[in-house]
């Protein structure tokens, strides 16, 4: 079960005018969810959305460091609404202060993402499902969000390349076919998963199992 949340690829923040930046030597990779007060954290939508905004990477492949300000402003959001946000994520250890300035005598932080993959622990989700299921919802709610915003926005060609797709189906098919399925969303996860600077941003949620009557 993975929240897939965009790759780092090693890069590095770069320093600026009048600040000071936390040294790292190697990004992290794949973070497995495995405490309930991460799961807590990201059963926001606000919180997912900014960890979208620090998870985007740029052309070279580097992920972006921003102030509070900034992420509302890409959000549009009010920065007081976003402040509390930040620092639970900050709390549960999903992003960190990567540079700080002082602007007009006060000093500003700025932000950046600690991973670029979440895994949720089976283990954990057994063990506290209402709160995996919340945080799962939370990750439905802001991909469908940017579903329809794209939707409003996309041509009406069938072969356009922006033109979202949604399937949403409950079917039957031969054991053997299903088998076929779950390969071959296995295989195309793994492909989404394997991105490099310069490609194309895409959004993806993949669901599949083996329905089961209530006699089954």
């Amino acid at each position: 079960m993975n929240i897939h949340v965009f790759m780092n690829d090693d890069s590095f923040v770069s320093g600026w005018q009048d600040g000071s930046m936390t040294d790292v030597d190697e990004q992290p990779g794949t973070r497995e969810v495995d405490s309930v007060e991460v799961l807590r954290a990201l059963a926001d939508p606000v919180r997912l959305a900014i960890l979208a905004a620090l998870n985007t990477r740029d052309a070279d492949g580097k992920l972006p460091v921003m102030a509070v300000k900034e992420l509302a402003s890409q959000l549009a959001e009010p920065p007081t609404k976003l402040y509390r946000h930040v620092k639970q994520l900050e709390a549960a250890d999903l992003i960190e202060v990567a540079a700080t300035r002082l602007v007009s005598g006060i000093q500003e932080q700025r932000y950046r993402s600690r991973q670029h993959d979440l895994r949720l622990s089976p283990a954990l989700y057994r063990r506290h499902t209402d709160e995996s299921e919340a945080a799962i919802r939370s990750a439905f709610d802001v991909f469908l969000a940017s579903f329809f915003d794209q939707a409003a926005k996309a041509s009406f060609d069938a072969d356009a390349p922006d033109r979202p797709i949604l399937l949403v189906a409950e079917e039957q098919v031969s054991p053997a076919a299903a088998e076929r399925i779950r390969a071959r969303l296995t295989d195309l996860t793994k492909e989404i998963a394997d991105s490099e600077p310069g490609d194309v941003p895409v959004s993806v949620a993949l669901g599949f199992f083996r329905s089961r009557g209530p006699d089954r």
